[in-house]
């Protein structure tokens, strides 16, 4: 949820006593993060949020425009019109887009087109193995770079495309919309 800054230490002392948990199934989660590129440990200075570079963060973009678009290529021909019909309800719910609920609900927008290709593989490299990386990715564009209006109207745009079955238009869209935030 990008409550911890990158860079910031990790506490497990405080984590456990947040949680209610022991040191053993902390450190195990710490390692599983840091599996995931997450966190990184380091010995006799514990753990830190992982901050990414100027550079880290575009080859991710670039990862994700390659990625992402295809995604929203397949699932313009493979989603059914109730899940396009979900995703445009995701757009109308009241507060879409505002405050601290928007990169979650950006996340949600993005993994239903992802998950609407029916391409697993896409599926587990974007919504879990790149997923937390991209998700930092999506807190900066979205609190630094994209307004939350011209994000929805994109959004809009894409969903409009897919449920036009425009596979060439819906992707050329989604390429446009992560290269404005990477850029």
């Amino acid at each position: 949820r990008g409550e911890l800054p990158p860079g910031a230490r990790i506490s497990e002392a405080a984590l456990a006593a947040r949680f209610q948990i022991n040191r053993g199934p902390l450190r195990e989660a710490l390692r599983r993060l840091e599996g995931r590129r997450l966190v990184i440990t380091r010995p006799n200075a514990g753990a830190r949020v992982v901050s990414l570079s100027r550079r880290d963060m575009v080859e991710l973009f670039d990862i994700r425009e390659l990625l992402e678009t295809k995604a929203c290529r397949l699932a313009t021909e493979r989603m059914l019109d109730a899940e396009i019909d979900a995703l445009d309800a995701l757009l109308d719910a009241p507060d879409y887009g505002t405050g601290a609920a928007r990169v979650a609900e950006m996340a949600d927008f993005h993994a239903v087109i992802i998950r609407g290709s029916k391409n697993r593989q896409l599926i587990n490299l974007l919504c879990t193995e790149l997923w937390g990386l991209l998700r930092i990715s999506r807190v900066k564009a979205a609190n630094e770079i994209n307004p939350a209006e011209t994000s929805q109207r994109e959004h809009r745009a894409i969903v409009e495309a897919i449920r036009q079955r425009d596979a060439d238009r819906a992707a050329l869209l989604m390429g446009r919309h992560i290269r404005k935030a990477r850029s």
